[in-house]
């Protein structure tokens, strides 16, 4: 399945910010295995795989200090949401997406949401999440299958309430 990694990438290649400091806090559940954290100029990825009897889960959290640059017009959830569905959604023929009305609340943050889903042969839906801290975007994305989503998602978002990001 396809990810939205290449926004980080592109970031990664900004020369201006700092890593972030500290590891994130998350006890995932049990079908989660890692993270495997990827780090950039800007920020973090850690990335959780799924095994059975979710073996097509993932979560990807991000932290990325947002630079200037690409801050025109503000640092908003609703802003770093649409870059990073926008990148999930490209090279998609049948990707839907739509806004989720309450936020997922997690790390002292507010998460804007967006429920996606994905018709073609994989059968995946998931949902992104972006907040605001500071300078930096925290985004959040965890996808399962259709099958098995039902039973992940409320795993997931359990452990997502009790997520510390570093400052």
């Amino acid at each position: 399945m396809r990810r939205a990694p290449v926004l980080i990438a592109l970031l990664a290649s900004l020369p201006s910010a700092a890593r972030a400091a500290g590891e994130l806090a998350l006890a995932p559940p049990a079908f989660l295995v890692g993270p495997h954290v990827a780090h950039s100029a800007l920020g973090a990825t850690y990335a959780y795989r799924g095994r059975a009897p979710h073996a097509a889960s993932a979560l990807q959290i991000t932290v990325v200090e947002v630079p200037d640059e690409l801050a025109a017009g503000g640092r908003t959830s609703e802003r770093c949401l649409k870059m990073f569905v926008d990148e999930l959604a490209r090279g998609r023929n049948a990707f839907f997406s739509a806004p989720i009305p309450e936020p997922l609340v997690a790390a002292g943050l507010s998460f804007a949401q967006v429920r996606w889903l994905d018709t073609a042969a994989s059968g995946a839906t998931g949902v992104m999440g972006c907040a605001v801290d500071g300078e930096r975007y925290v985004a959040v994305s965890y996808q399962d299958s259709l099958k098995s989503a039902v039973e992940s998602f409320p795993k997931i978002r359990a452990a997502l309430a009790k997520l510390a990001v570093p400052r």
